[in-house]
């Protein structure tokens, strides 16, 4: 029997949001067509991540808990993408702390978060008041870089970087979705060569014709469904492939 292979996938909410058919989500697609593609079993270990200072400590010691063969690293368009009415109210006066606790807190109660109204005021919001992303591109750059590298110190692990053909906000004028296309492309190519230089897989394609389109989302507008997840899982099964192909496949 061929040896089972583990995965520590470094996810986002996309891994456990929204309700969706069993085995539909991206990265139970990416393990069934990596498991397919090597003749070995393949178990997932998923953690949603949020780049932050204390992340390169947390992934040492998930390499040190989990010993995983392939850490697939999933880039979120949520964080360079997506420009975030919160990320521009709190920075106004005492008006926009409260603001922002209003609008997390409906965002929180999915039936609110989904709702017309909701949905509506989110909408008027990013047009008036605006929005400001979590990150610039650059800002990413270095936070992948610093989990990469954590990676690279563990011999007994691969690393691979994908990411998702789709933007998660539908909400977005025309003016922002040219904007978030130009991060991405920015972020793409930065990516691109980071992992050039690194000798890691990099799947990052650049938005799709359809990367805004409401009809690949859930009912929140910002998470996708079915049709979505199986994109995005065939696009994480090439990069662990690859991966695997590189250095996994000698262990």
């Amino acid at each position: 029997m061929a040896e089972p292979v583990t995965v520590l996938r470094l996810g986002s909410s996309l891994d456990f949001a929204g309700d969706l058919p069993p085995g539909s989500r991206a990265w139970e697609v990416a393990e069934r067509g990596l498991s397919e593609a090597i003749g070995s079993p393949v178990t997932t270990v998923v953690k949603p991540v949020w780049p932050a200072a204390n992340l390169p400590g947390l992934l040492e010691r998930w390499l040190n808990e989990i010993h995983p063969d392939i850490v697939h690293v999933v880039i979120s368009s949520y964080w360079v993408e997506t420009e975030v009415v919160a990320n521009r109210i709190r920075r106004l006066p005492v008006f926009g702390t409260r603001l922002e606790g209003v609008s997390k807190s409906a965002a929180a109660k999915p039936t609110l978060a989904d709702s017309r109204a909701y949905l509506a005021g989110r909408k008027l919001l990013l047009r008036t008041v605006g929005g400001a992303t979590n990150f610039s591109p650059a800002e990413l750059e270095a936070h992948i870089e610093s989990w990469l590298r954590v990676v690279l110190r563990h011999e007994s692990a691969v690393a691979a970087v994908s990411g998702t053909p789709f933007s998660p906000d539908t909400l977005a004028t025309r003016r922002a979705q040219r904007r978030a296309s130009a991060r991405k492309d920015d972020l793409r190519a930065r990516l691109q060569k980071l992992c050039d230089d690194l000798d890691i897989p990099c799947e990052l394609p650049p938005h799709a014709p359809d990367a805004f389109d409401p009809a690949l989302r859930l009912a929140d507008r910002v998470h996708f469904n079915e049709k979505a997840h199986a994109r995005m899982g065939e696009i994480d099964a090439r990069a662990m492939l690859a991966a695997w192909r590189r250095g996994g496949a000698a262990r």
